[in-house]
């Protein structure tokens, strides 16, 4: 009885350790799918510090004074977070240099419309606070006057992940462009 004990034992170890190692192979799978590989990309960023590190893409620390004199060529698109740079970025004096801009804008953690930026006298205290509008929203002014828009909402995944996720989505809809 004893024995049969010992070896269900070892058997149900050797099990445990075998289904390991192959979730681990799994885990490490389904995280490396979450890394852009596309091509290399330049991107500003204005205000917190970026979370993801990726050999295929550069940062370039900018300040909101910066955008009037950003060149299209320069940036693959731009990266604007934090409730004190969404203030400064909504004030009536960028209103103008937003809608010029050719290049992807991103808002990370922007619970509020777009059009903060883009209309005058609409600045981030007038507008409301809405959940549904995603946790990053992006947009694009084309040549012919039309935005593209974005928002990416990541749900059910460690922080981690959902700043992994994020910014490969945004990566991803950069390189299409």
């Amino acid at each position: 009885m004893k024995k049969k004990r010992t070896i269900s034992l070892i058997c149900a170890l050797i099990l445990l350790l075998a289904s390991g190692y192959f979730l681990k192979d799994y885990i490490k799978d389904s995280n490396e799918s979450e890394k852009y590989t596309g091509e290399s990309l330049v991107i500003g960023t204005i205000g917190a510090k970026q979370k993801v590190d990726n050999p295929r893409v550069k940062y370039v620390e900018l300040s909101i004074e910066d955008l009037d004199a950003i060149h299209t060529s320069e940036y693959d698109a731009i990266i604007l977070s934090g409730e004190s740079v969404f203030k400064e970025a909504s004030k009536n004096i960028y209103t103008d240099t937003f809608n010029k801009l050719r290049i992807p804008v991103f808002f990370l953690e922007l619970f509020k419309p777009y059009t903060i930026f883009t209309s005058k006298n609409y600045t981030y205290d007038d507008a409301g606070t809405y959940d549904f509008l995603g946790a990053t929203q992006g947009i694009l002014n084309k040549e012919d006057g039309s935005i593209l828009k974005w928002s990416i909402n990541v749900h059910e995944a460690s922080k981690n992940s959902i700043d992994q996720i994020r910014y490969t989505e945004i990566f991803n809809i950069v390189d299409q462009l």
